[in-house]
Parts: structure tokens; sequence; C-alpha cells
């Protein structure tokens, strides 16, 4: 399915939508030496863990003193990250794989990437290496974790298929099962200064409140300009293993590069759109007020406690880049 959204003035957006937007500040900033690409709450622990793209880590985060602890180390840039229900596996995927051979001429080897599994309990790791780098990772409610990587690089011996779809389970053994393949794209380290994790992997992933639907927005092209009007989103049914993808075309560009889903992924916003899904078909149900496009800026979580979205979405020229509260129904 192909969509072109446009945007429209708030005055005209308030007579069709259940959208209405006011700003605020809330929240402390904790300061961390890099960029992060990805977080995800434990609750159990009272912590954050936030991948550190640049720095080779997963830094953790105390809530109650808002300082940082003892880091999680990982072989290659962390670019996703994702914490099983029951708060003890953490999944990092991680995106190329340094080669010091190749130093020279690229620092980084190309058709690489992995992922970390940390049993969090047991105090345990498994670092498992893949073809290509790891763009976004998310828990469902079975306590599996899907995987989605760049589509890797044909192997002119072996042409076909390449899954870059994937299911692990965590536990009782470590397994990893194909479920599709999906064209992807991501941009190729090392990339020029300035740039930032969601303009390099370029996707990201979110779970319903039920956690039975995984939702995953990634890049349609090879975009190191990460304006490309051009990609794709996902929804993995955790219940009966299937996928559905959709592909889009946007103006302006589908930034932020941030997804949130509501209960039970009835509903979704994908960057600056509020998807509402009715028999699987998705309508174009809202659409935040003059949004920037930016893919580094910007994000968006849904409260389900109190049926809210609370939503970053910059304008141009918007120099606050302050946070906008977004009611939804």
């Amino acid at each position: 399915m192909l969509a072109v959204r446009f945007r429209i003035p708030c005055g005209v957006l308030g007579l069709f939508s259940a959208f209405s937007c006011w700003g605020a500040s809330f929240g402390t900033v904790v300061p961390i030496n890099g960029t992060v690409a990805d977080i995800a709450l434990d609750e159990r622990r009272q912590v954050v863990w936030a991948a550190n793209f640049g720095a080779y880590r997963v830094e953790q985060v105390d809530i109650a003193s808002r300082t940082l602890l003892t880091p999680l180390s990982v072989p290659m840039p962390p670019s996703a990250v994702a914490l099983s229900p029951n708060r003890r596996f953490l999944v990092v995927g991680e995106y190329q794989k340094p080669d010091p051979v190749l130093l020279s001429t690229n620092p980084f080897a190309p058709e690489t990437g992995g992922y970390t599994l940390f049993d969090l309990d047991a105090n345990l790791r498994y670092d498992v290496n893949l073809n290509s780098p790891v763009l976004a990772v998310a828990f469902g409610s079975d306590g599996n974790a899907l995987i989605l990587t760049r589509t890797p690089a044909v192997d002119p011996q072996n042409p076909g298929p390449l899954t870059n779809l994937f299911l692990l389970q965590p536990f009782p053994y470590q397994t990893l099962t194909a479920i599709a393949s999906i064209t992807v794209q991501g941009v190729d380290l090392p990339v020029p200064l300035a740039h930032f994790p969601t303009q390099i992997g370029q996707a990201t992933a979110s779970v319903s409140g039920d956690g039975n639907m995984i939702v995953i927005q990634a890049a349609s092209d090879n975009d190191l300009s990460a304006t490309s009007a051009n990609s794709i989103v996902m929804r993995y049914s955790v219940a009966t293993h299937t996928i559905t993808t959709q592909g889009w075309i946007s103006k302006p560009s589908d930034g932020p590069r941030s997804v949130s889903v509501d209960a039970d992924g009835t509903n979704t916003l994908v960057a600056w759109t509020l998807y509402h899904y009715i028999n699987g078909v998705p309508i174009d149900w809202a659409q935040m007020p003059a949004p920037d496009g930016a893919f580094n800026v910007g994000s968006g979580a849904w409260d389900l406690t109190r049926n809210l979205i609370y939503a970053q979405i910059p304008a141009p020229g918007d120099t606050s880049r302050s946070s906008r509260r977004t009611p939804a129904r």
C-alpha cells in the first residue's frame, strides 16, 4: 500500500481529528557523553538503559538519583535496545564491526553487525555476529525479541531472498528464527560529522501496551542526507507470527524517526502522523501541525493510563524544540 501524506493547517486539522496540541516542558536532563540511539525503561531495577552509539556501551541511568551507573560494554556501536517483559533479558542491537585491517580506508567492516543478549538476572552475556547491521529490536508479549537488520548484500554465489527479520528466543535455549525478507536500508559507517544515530540506521520500533503488536519504521532508500520521502512501516503480530508492510511517500519527510503504539495496536503514531487501523488498513487519522521532517530531533510516547501522546515534533525554524502534549482518543 502506498500513501502520500501532505501537511495541512492546524485549523483544518481540528475539524477532522481528535488531536489538540499544547506545549509543555517537564523532566530533568541527565547528561550523557555520547550519542544515544535508543532507550529501554527497566522498572524493576529503576533504571533506564540507553544505547550510547558512539561510545560502544549501554548506559545505565539511575532514575532516583539521575546519575549514571556502571555501563554495559558492547563490541559494536549499539543501535537499539529492548527489555523482555519479565525484565530479565536485555537485547542490544549493534551496527557495524570495527575492522583494524581496513583502518586506512574504512574503519568499519562492510556487511557486519550483530547483537548482544544480556541475562541481567544471571549476570551472563552472549555476543552474536550477523551479516548486516541491526536497525531495530523489540520484545513481544511471548518473551521473544523481533530483530530487524539492514538488507544484506547479495552473494553472487548464492542468490535469492536474504532474510533480515528474525525472532530471538532467549530462554531456555537461545534460538534465532528467520521470519521474512524485507527490503530496508541504512547508512554505512563512517559518516560525516554531525550525523546522529537516527540519521544512520533510520529505523525505530515500538510495541503495543498488551505486547501483541510490534511496529517498526525503517528507510526504503540508502539516504545519507536523511531527507528521503520514502519509508516502510511493518506490523508484526505476536499471536500469529505474521508481518504486514506498507510503503509510504511522505511530504515533508517522515521525521522524527519515532513510533509509539496504543494499548492494542489499533492506533500508531509514526513520526508526525497518527494512524488508525481498520481491518489491518491504516487510516490517516490526524497529523501534527507543521512538522519539519528532521530525522534526528523529536520523539513520541503513548501514555496508556491517561490515553495521551507526548510528542516533540519540531516545526521549521523552531529553535526552542519544545515538547507538545497531544490527547488522543
